[in-house]
């Protein structure tokens, strides 16, 4: 579900704001299979992973339309914030009562009989510990400077984005359930630019060049600065 307002503070100047939300479950079985010879002979393991992805973004911004002398521009800045969260687990996979590993073909699938799976006691998406969240918030700014009637465009911007990713443990049989077991957290300036020229009113030759954002890596226990995180990559 998303939704979006704006607002003409002046002619050639709008305020706007958007926002959404999204939420995906899934509760199934699943087989993996282990292929034994090259007849296609395998063996399947069943196994469940259910899970529950849900997101929130916001954004809310300014942009303009305005001249200095000979030069046009589009002003726009915008801050957004965004938040995705992962609930999964809450249960020691050996405590899942699955019908044990069966012979099956990969090119003759073998199915088992309705019934085989009694799923009645598993653990559901719709209550399941955090797993994982990755929370990023930017501050953006761009202006498109227009020449020539708009033969000839320039867009100069970049963005300020700050990221922070966390991991829980969300397996009893590995400790307590929401102990964080990974942190991650840094931010960055990321340029960009583009141009277009158009050389007829029907043809435009244009190049940009942008950046995006990765979390960055964390120095591991055996090294000397152990736990430092480094700058989101580029």
């Amino acid at each position: 579900m998303a939704g979006r307002v704006e607002f003409d503070v002046l002619p050639n100047t709008t305020i706007y704001a958007a926002g959404g939300v999204s939420r995906y479950r899934e509760d199934f079985v699943s087989s993996s299979h282990r292929i034994i010879d090259a007849s296609g002979a395998a063996q399947a393991t069943l196994a469940i992973q259910p899970q529950q992805i849900q997101g929130f973004s916001g954004e809310i911004g300014l942009r303009s339309e305005f001249d200095t002398g000979p030069v046009g521009h589009q002003f726009n800045v915008s801050v957004a914030r965004a938040l995705n969260e992962n609930y999964r687990g809450g249960f020691a996979p050996a405590s899942i009562i699955l019908p044990g590993t069966y012979p099956t073909n990969i090119y003759a699938p073998v199915y088992l009989p309705d019934g085989s799976v009694d799923t009645s006691g598993f653990p559901r998406s719709d209550n399941l510990p955090l797993f994982a969240n990755l929370l990023a918030t930017s501050v953006a700014v761009s202006d498109t400077l227009s020449f020539a009637d708009d033969r000839f465009q320039l867009t100069l911007g970049g963005r300020y984005q700050e990221m922070r990713s966390e991991s829980f443990n969300t397996r009893p049989d590995r400790g307590p359930i929401g102990t964080s077991t990974y942190l991650y957290e840094g931010g960055r300036f990321s340029p960009g630019i583009a141009a277009s020229v158009g050389i007829t009113d029907n043809f435009s030759v244009y190049g940009n060049y942008v950046e995006g954002l990765t979390e960055g890596l964390i120095a591991p226990a055996a090294a000397t600065n152990s736990g430092e995180m480094f700058p989101p990559c580029r």
